[in-house]
């Protein structure tokens, strides 16, 4: 499968340092270089995401100078019928596929969200369609429930104006289609597990070589090749120290990267370490309890 991309919001994205994730199929990710590439994915934790720039090399992604809906979408087929095909396929179920047609149909039309104002994307779009308990006199009905039955809005405006009607109008039933769950062969896309609340850093005084005493709140401690390593910092600048000589080794992208580096320690680094340990001594006293 190829997905197209047009080149306006190939542009936009090396603008506004969007990174593109290639399990995914979408940008996903913000702050990302344009010539980056396996940078981690904050919604399916993949290291896929590559900068807009590399978009161009990339196998599987074509860059296109038409204006199309939506940032990617199937090569070969207008997203109407490539939604028909899916539905005929199996892959959609016929009440799914006409929600998703009426979106893309809307948005044809439409063209600006009712809501924000802004230029309506379908890959980004949400089909609300709201049912009012009549009988209920003592709740009003907004206007815009009073005209329309169900009506489309951006996934951002939705996302900040669902909760206040919910809230507003409970005796409402608000069903909403949304088609950032679907991704660009149109399955469902599988839900990012819960993101674990970090724990709490732990403290350690530590010595430096170069003689200077400092305290580090690390995040996690392990031990690999008969010493022990401290990883402290912050996402996306994570260091790694060296408890039993005192030295830091580098900064890593993500803690898994720098575990990964010390793992790979070659015997030459290990025996520079050990010698400086021999010569030197341990600058630091031995660490109590175990990995956190």
């Amino acid at each position: 499968m190829q997905v197209l991309i047009s080149l306006a919001r190939l542009q936009e994205a090396m603008g506004g340092y969007e990174g593109y994730c290639l399990e995914c199929c979408e940008f996903t990710r913000d702050s990302t270089e344009p010539d980056a590439t396996g940078y981690d994915c904050p919604v399916c934790e993949e290291n896929k995401v590559v900068g807009a720039e590399n978009l161009m090399f990339t196998a599987g992604i074509r860059i296109t100078e038409e204006e199309e809906t939506g940032g990617g979408i199937l090569a070969g087929a207008s997203l109407g019928a490539a939604i028909t095909t899916a539905m005929m396929g199996g892959t959609l179920d016929t009440e799914t596929g006409a929600r998703l047609h009426e979106i893309h149909e809307t948005v044809c039309r439409d063209i600006f969200c009712g809501g924000c104002g802004h230029i309506l994307d379908t890959h980004k779009s949400v089909l609300v369609e709201a049912t009012i308990d009549r009988g209920d006199t003592g709740i009003p009905t907004p206007l815009i429930l009073d005209t329309m039955g169900s009506f489309v809005r951006c996934g951002t405006c939705w996302d900040k104006q669902g909760p206040g009607l919910k809230a507003a109008y409970k005796s409402a039933t608000f069903a909403a289609t949304d088609f950032r769950d679907y991704g660009p062969d149109l399955q469902l896309k599988q839900k990012a597990p819960p993101v674990k609340a970090p724990k709490a850093p732990k403290v350690a005084n530590v010595r430096l070589r170069s003689g200077e005493n400092c305290t580090v709140a690390y995040s996690r401690r392990f031990t690999e090749h008969g010493l022990t390593f401290f990883i402290h910092g912050e996402q996306g600048e994570w260091e790694v120290s060296c408890w039993d000589t005192g030295m830091r080794l580098n900064t890593f992208k993500t803690q898994k990267a720098g575990i990964e580096r010390v793992q790979g320690l070659n015997e030459k680094e290990l025996r520079d370490i050990r010698g400086a340990i021999s010569l030197h001594g341990g600058l630091n006293p031995s660490v109590k309890g175990g990995k956190s």
